[in-house]
């Protein structure tokens, strides 16, 4: 069992929406949450299609529902927290991969809305110097990888504005295996 004061520590490096909030997920209790901090247990009621392409990945997304939902946009710090990629090979912890480095000339919070029985994709290019952030991920080249899409939006004043869904969303993982080119480009093939 942690101390308290390392139990802190750990909140802290959790990645922050841009209101400060924490989006904790899989977790059945909130005690010895730290006073301020949001425990996202709510599912969107979505589903995520995860298809690795050669330079990229796509995240289809749909709305089975009969009303449109609306989910922040990668392109913005709000999305930025709220997508990632989970990474996941047999016998080491995952590393969850966001694209918190981006840079921004201007950010406002943009949505994209998924109509009633519709769905949209998102393009994500994880191998981008936004996503790699902090990560050496070298390791992970000639192995196979499982790849998880993850979206988890925290309750903010700009999600309620907007009306986004708030809650948790994941696709099914998928089998990726190398070279990885959409991971690490051409010069891992």
């Amino acid at each position: 069992m942690p101390t308290s004061s390392r139990l802190i520590g750990e909140w802290a490096r959790l990645p922050t929406d841009p209101c400060g909030l924490i989006a904790i997920t899989g977790i059945r209790s909130a005690a010895g949450v730290p006073s301020g901090i949001k425990v996202v247990r709510q599912l969107i009621p979505l589903q995520l299609t995860l298809q690795i392409q050669r330079n990229d990945v796509r995240v289809q997304i749909q709305n089975h529902t009969n009303h449109e939902i609306r989910v922040w946009d990668l392109g913005n710090a709000w999305g930025g927290t709220s997508w990632s990629l989970r990474l996941t090979v047999d016998g080491a912890p995952p590393r969850e991969l966001r694209p918190t480095n981006q840079i921004y000339t201007i950010n406002l919070p943009r949505y994209i809305g998924v109509p009633a029985h519709a769905e949209k994709e998102l393009l994500i290019t994880p191998r981008g110097h936004e996503w790699m952030v902090g990560e050496n991920l070298a390791p992970l080249q000639r192995r196979p990888i499982h790849v998880q899409a993850a979206l988890v939006i925290a309750p903010s004043p700009e999600a309620e504005r907007h009306k986004v869904a708030i809650g948790q969303v994941h696709s099914k993982g998928v089998l990726s295996r190398p070279p990885h080119t959409w991971l690490f480009g051409i010069s891992a093939a």
